[in-house]
């Protein structure tokens, strides 16, 4: 049996959340082979002292992997500089990991699926990650297809894809209008906005550089057929605590069958997976509306904190 790929978590000050990710997750087969490493940031002020703490202490008690590897910050770094310092680490280390934050619950077949994945294309020059997270879709699917665009709720990578991520905004905005706009904002959904810093010294979000930076190359995205993780954060806990309906999981699938299928996209699942994302995002006054929306609170899939 082969090793299983390093698991990676970030969390912050949700104890209640973090516990019931760490459940989901022991329940996978093989998770006593696996390597764990765990980021906690540091609290932001006075009032998230508290929760801090009871986070690292559930973190710490964690005894059903084969190793792990903590790593407490003193300062609050913020999702953004949490999860590019703590990825660049790992990377320096491993050449593929699994990564989760904490508020994405996990099904039972997860880790199967995404070490399957991760191993199968590993050398892929093309495939920049897997995806455990699954838009829900009113039609049958695949096994599995490959989108030219990731998921940052339960996702994989390897270091061949991240170490050549580009985290310069002004930069990755002029590479990508130079190849068009349109195409990068799949689905209508406004990545290109994201890319602009809205508050001085405030950082880019990291999933939607790391997105830029694979479509700039022709990347694309493995996604299972049915949802291996589901977002638990849309609660008022986090940040980012709106969602539209068609990017909820409404149940978790228990295991999606993993077969190697040929790298390429299949343009029908990419349009019919495009069209569900238009019903949310496609201009129009309340699409004007909820855009403005976004990007006063720089809105993005995956994020918190």
């Amino acid at each position: 049996m082969k090793a299983s790929v390093v698991i990676v978590i970030f969390v912050y000050n949700r104890p209640s959340h973090t516990q019931r990710v760490l459940e989901a997750l022991r329940a996978n087969v093989g998770i006593e082979e696996s390597e764990l490493f765990v980021f906690c940031d540091g609290a932001r002020d006075n009032s998230t002292i508290e929760s801090v703490s009871e986070v690292r202490k559930i973190i710490r008690a964690i005894d059903w992997v084969k190793s792990k590897r903590v790593f407490e910050s003193e300062e609050n770094k913020g999702i953004e500089r949490s999860v590019i310092d703590g990825l660049n680490l790992v990377f320096s280390i491993y050449d593929k990991a699994i990564i989760l934050e904490d508020d994405i619950v996990c099904s039972k077949g997860f880790l199967s699926f995404m070490n399957q994945a991760l191993d199968c294309y590993e050398h892929e020059s093309n495939v920049a990650g897997i995806s455990g997270y699954a838009f829900s879709n009113p039609i049958e699917m695949p096994d599995s297809y490959f989108l030219p665009l990731g998921s940052g709720w339960g996702w994989g990578t390897w270091k061949r894809v991240w170490e050549r991520t580009i985290f310069d905004g002004s930069l990755l905005q002029k590479k990508i209008k130079e190849v068009g706009e349109e195409k990068f904002n799949f689905g209508h959904y406004p990545y290109s906005d994201l890319l602009k810093p809205q508050e001085a010294g405030k950082l880019i979000p990291w999933d939607v550089c790391f997105y830029a930076s694979y479509f700039l190359e022709g990347g694309v995205f493995l996604f299972p057929k049915n949802s291996l993780v589901e977002n638990i954060g849309f609660d008022g806990s986090g940040t980012h605590s709106d969602a539209p309906e068609s990017i909820r999981v409404v149940k978790l699938s228990d295991s999606v069958k993993f077969e190697p299928i040929p790298v390429k996209l299949d343009p029908k699942i990419v349009r019919q997976v495009e069209k569900y994302f238009e019903m949310d995002f496609k201009p129009s006054f309340l699409g004007v509306l909820r855009t403005k929306f976004l990007r006063f609170l720089n809105a993005r899939i995956g994020g918190q904190r």
